[in-house]
């Protein structure tokens, strides 16, 4: 499981691999505290896809996150 996570964490640097990565994770129950990091850079970044998808399971990802959205570049 943890290198499926690492993969994932490595996808999000991708744009389009990272719109397939942020619809799987909206299917966790939780998102792994792993991937926190990672997701909190896409719910940033220059996609507005991407940062639209990953802000939500970014704010549900921990307390301490916040919430990410929405965000405007």
């Amino acid at each position: 499981m943890a290198q499926d996570l690492a993969r994932a964490r490595d996808l999000l640097e991708d744009s389009t691999s990272a719109t397939r990565v942020l619809c799987a994770l909206a299917h966790f129950p939780a998102v792994p505290q792993s991937m926190v990091p990672a997701l909190a850079q896409v719910a940033v970044g220059r996609s507005e896809i991407n940062r639209m998808l990953a802000q939500e399971p970014s704010s549900q990802a921990s307390p301490e996150v916040g919430d990410l959205g929405p965000l405007r570049r």
